[in-house]
């Protein structure tokens, strides 16, 4: 399995003809005072495997850790599936609202599928500090 696309960004949707939306990439949020709580957004990832011609699903959850390795989302309770199509190819979008950050400092959101993981990075930054 290999990811063609990974993003971190204010809002993604599939359109009516199932074609991927990716609104505001972004790899910092600023913000004035720690702990923040974000409103709203997204982790996407398109996902590619060589088995073409049959369709099939994994099952997947997400979490989000702080650079110590703290885990401050995870969805490992409530497994979702990938669903791949025939074309061998899968793509995820997983919303989330409300998502508090305590601290400011550097924040992975890792996909995990069996034992195959892919990790999107980004910042909390204090605002008008510059991010790394």
């Amino acid at each position: 399995m290999k990811t063609t696309i990974k993003a971190v960004c204010e809002k993604a949707f599939l359109s009516a003809t199932n074609n991927l939306n990716i609104i505001e990439i972004f790899d910092s949020i600023t913000a004035r005072d720690f702990p923040v709580t974000h409103p709203s957004m997204s982790f996407v990832f398109a996902l590619e495997t060589e088995n073409i011609g049959k369709e099939f699903s994994y099952n997947y959850y997400v979490d989000v850790t702080d650079s110590s390795g703290n885990k401050i989302f995870d969805t490992s309770s409530t497994p979702a599936k990938l669903n791949i199509g025939k074309d061998g190819r899968g793509r995820l979008i997983i919303n989330v609202q409300f998502i508090k950050f305590p601290k400011e400092d550097k924040y992975t959101a890792t996909l995990h599928i069996g034992e195959f993981k892919e990790s999107i990075y980004f910042s909390v930054v204090l605002f008008g500090r510059q991010k790394d």
